[in-house]
């Protein structure tokens, strides 16, 4: 989100530099849904441009806020060349702080080209405690045979 990279442009660039995929999520974190059109068109603009101004690098890749967005603002996007990603595991992470219901529902719902949501920070979440039960997750997940892409590598490999 762009208030975050305006807050710490050191953490986006050191997210890149590890080698992860960057992607815009908007500037604000409002509700694409309940915004108008015009709205959503700055919010999107005014992430891309600071990702840009840091990264030196344009992102074709857009979650929205929520996951949700009207038929006219998904046009629009996919107009500017971005793919809308949203998940098909929540983690619940946003609203569950109990790290046993966390593992389980990633863990009891993944499945082979799943796009797994969490949240690092934000609102009035803890995200300590989803950063303590990723490395079981993730060992768990690598045990059953899964392995970790990128999303433009998922994409890729399912086109």
């Amino acid at each position: 989100m762009g208030v975050q990279i305006e807050k710490a442009p050191e953490m986006l660039l050191k997210i890149h530099e590890k080698g992860h995929e960057i992607g815009n999520h908007g500037w604000s974190h409002k509700p694409y849904d309940q915004m108008s059109i015009e709205a959503v068109k700055q919010d999107i603009q005014k992430n891309e441009d600071m990702i840009v101004k840091i990264l030196h690098i344009k992102t074709n890749l857009l979650r929205p806020p929520y996951g949700l967005m009207t038929e006219e603002q998904v046009l629009y996007s996919k107009s500017k060349g971005y793919k809308i990603i949203d998940w098909s595991v929540d983690s619940t992470d946003s609203e569950e702080m109990i790290t046993d219901r966390i593992y389980k529902s990633v863990v009891s719902t993944t499945q082979n080209g799943s796009i797994i949501l969490m949240h690092c920070a934000g609102g009035n979440r803890q995200p300590k405690k989803t950063v303590s039960i990723l490395p079981d997750i993730i060992i768990h997940l690598q045990n059953q045979g899964y392995r970790f892409v990128t999303v433009s590598g998922l994409l890729a490999e399912n086109p």
